[in-house]
């Protein structure tokens, strides 16, 4: 299981989804009910649909993880935590615009572009995986 390359693609990606609840994405002057307090910043348990999205995010990358023996299985979760993880960094930058009135990302935020990319050479593996088996199975 672990010398496989998706398993480690996707051991890093579930990393780098954890520490998206402890590293924040993005700093500046926030807005508190009607005053803009300086300093604020946006990490994944603050708003509600990120929370829940970068939750599922880790539950995907950790069943996939655990489904090495069915690629198949193993491929279609991996596309569901990756659209989680899109749909995570399209709700950053929608609540950053609610949220905050001017500040910046900061450069722990590559933990939150990280989790895709990822996800991605992870499902890449797993379609090179499911090829070569295909390709050996028509062989015999």
């Amino acid at each position: 299981m672990i010398q496989r390359k998706q398993t480690l693609w996707l051991l890093f990606a579930l990393t780098s989804a954890i520490l998206t609840f402890f590293f924040p994405f993005y700093s500046g002057d926030k807005y508190v009910r009607e005053h803009i307090v300086p300093n604020g910043e946006f990490v994944a348990d603050v708003s509600f649909p990120v929370f829940v999205l970068t939750l599922l995010t880790i539950l995907c990358t950790t069943t996939a993880i655990g489904l090495y023996k069915n690629r198949k299985i193993q491929f279609r979760i991996g596309l569901l935590a990756l659209l989680f993880s899109i749909l995570v960094i399209v709700f950053y930058f929608k609540d950053i615009k609610v949220h905050f009135s001017k500040g910046h990302l900061l450069l722990s935020s590559i933990f939150f572009f990280f989790v895709p990319v990822f996800i991605f050479l992870a499902l890449r593996g797993i379609r090179r995986d499911e090829k070569l088996v295909k390709s050996l199975n028509k062989l015999r």
